[in-house]
């Protein structure tokens, strides 16, 4: 064999080996994306261990000494209570946007229109309702 059929042969199965690890390393991704997903915990341990570690973090950030630390953990803690009640709040609100988008929808679909609009937004609507429900608990 030549070098050049040599060198040819080489990028030829470089390319197959490449293209197998990239196939195998990403269905294993998404594979592992799509289970992960249906595990995420949204329960109210998960969101105090968060915020636990978002306010250790900005003490840790900002060098904060444990006089400053006094006063400035309230203030944290009261900006994250925003958070999660604006979080609430825009969970409730996205609920009744679906919910009209659909009344004022549907007297001009047909019926299957309606079942494939149902289908669009079913797992978002069914997703803020869960968490709704959890965050009540």
């Amino acid at each position: 064999m030549t070098p050049e059929r040599k060198k040819t042969i080489a990028i030829v199965i470089g390319t197959f080996l490449i293209g197998v690890l990239i196939g195998v390393l990403g269905t294993g991704l998404l594979a592992r994306q799509h289970y992960n997903k249906e595990k995420i915990p949204h329960d109210k341990e998960i969101r105090v261990s968060s915020r636990q570690k978002l306010l250790k973090k900005i003490l840790n950030k900002i060098h904060a000494d444990s006089i400053q630390e006094k006063t400035i953990r309230p203030i944290i803690e009261k900006t994250l209570d925003d958070i999660d009640s604006i979080q609430t709040r825009s969970r409730r609100e996205g609920i009744a946007a679906i919910d009209s988008m659909e009344t004022q929808l549907k007297p001009m679909l047909n019926q299957d229109q309606i079942d494939r609009l149902k289908k669009i937004y079913k797992s978002y609507r069914d997703g803020l309702i869960i968490q709704k429900k959890k965050k009540k608990k």
